[in-house]
């Protein structure tokens, strides 16, 4: 009768046995349970409440975390029992068949006749729909410090070989040892009260590092460390490389100089064209005392100069150091490999862009 009601009336019947399990659940517990932090208990019945709303909209999903956060909190049968049911409704059989026990064993020690008969009731009538997973893992060939995990928990070695209620739906096995490498096995228990055997195979040896071991090279006395030829001819020469970009370097500093340039001569118009508008020419004292239209022409052409120098500077700095790179690019045909007896490039050649008032100078040897 109670298996056909929680197929028919779920809801129902789950506000009905909530009702029953509030008072249990809210009752202060008995002196064998302990005391409950009071601020766990506070939250455990925030939770209760939410999850009891949840459970008349059929809302499991939400209700089911709560009802089992509620139950960590504060242990009760009347919150275990509806965690029991909220776990059948959404089809995982083997947690509600746990939760309805673990409800009938708090019931009977705090002796709550009513939450113990239908929670009894419940899980007896729920243990033949069960299905169960048997993991074998044989002792021949078995790994020292073997462990083998179902969805990423530990199963204990007690549980090797023996029938475990599982919920329907994916499993996934592992085994592991230290110096083995890992085996992984995802399997789908069915939702029909079935048993699925899965046995553990033997763990295969992890390969070694073949990995030298880390740290300075040690040669003998009187040895004599002879180059990597061919790690030598594989590294490439960076002297096309360096080239190029003191080429592009170079023709911005000269395109800079360019323009800096035009610019200087266009100050320089425009300053002669306000000549005339401007001292004795214009009426005025003073070649410096302007018309506005002069004055307007003398802005524009200061401008321009304030233009002109700063592009002559950066042209001068982009071709000095564009003209740098170029004079210290290692030859193409350069032999890397044997000890060079001339001077080094830096000692070879060098080179230095100063700016000074009214130009640029260049100092160098090479």
């Amino acid at each position: 009768m109670f298996g056909m009601l929680t197929r028919r009336f779920p809801a129902v019947l789950a506000i009905v046995i909530i009702g029953l399990a509030h008072g249990d659940a809210r009752a202060e517990p008995p002196a064998a349970e302990g005391a409950i932090d009071a601020s766990k208990r506070a939250i455990a019945e925030a939770l209760f409440d939410q999850a009891l709303e949840a459970m008349k909209a059929s809302d499991y999903h939400t209700a089911c975390p709560k009802f089992a956060e509620s139950q960590r909190l504060a242990p009760s049968a009347g919150t275990s029992f509806n965690l029991g049911r909220c776990y059948q409704v959404t089809n995982r059989f083997a947690s509600a068949w746990a939760s309805f026990r673990q409800a009938a064993h708090i019931a009977r020690r705090d002796r709550n006749d009513a939450i113990l008969g239908i929670a009894t009731t419940a899980a007896n009538t729920l243990e033949p729909k069960l299905a169960k997973l048997i993991v074998l893992v044989p002792k021949v060939g078995r790994a020292d410090g073997l462990q083998v995990l179902r969805d990423g928990v530990v199963l204990s070695p007690s549980l090797w070989g023996v029938q475990i209620p599982v919920d329907a739906g994916r499993n996934t096995l592992e085994a592991k040892a230290p110096g083995y490498l890992t085996w992984r096995h995802t399997l789908t228990i069915p939702t029909e009260p079935e048993v699925v055997t899965v046995e553990v195979p033997t763990l295969k040896k992890a390969p070694e590092s073949t990995a030298p071991p880390a740290g300075p090279r040690r040669l003998a006395p009187n040895a004599t460390s002879i180059p990597d030829a061919s790690r030598a001819d594989a590294a490439p020469s960076d002297g096309n490389t360096q080239r190029t970009v003191a080429y592009v370097t170079g023709g911005v500093g000269v395109a800079s100089l360019a323009v800096g340039a035009g610019l200087g001569v266009h100050a320089l118009a425009i300053n002669d064209a306000s000549m005339d508008n401007c001292g004795e020419p214009a009426g005025l004292d003073g070649p410096n005392n302007c018309t506005k239209e002069g004055k307007a022409l003398r802005d524009e052409a200061q401008q321009f100069a304030s233009g002109s120098i700063a592009l002559l500077v950066a042209g001068g700095v982009a071709t000095g150091f564009g003209l740098t790179l170029y004079l210290l690019a290692p030859s193409d045909d350069s032999d890397t490999r044997a000890p060079s007896k001339s001077p080094s490039a830096a000692n070879r050649a060098s080179l230095r862009v100063r700016a000074m008032p009214g130009g640029i100078a260049l100092q160098g040897r090479w």
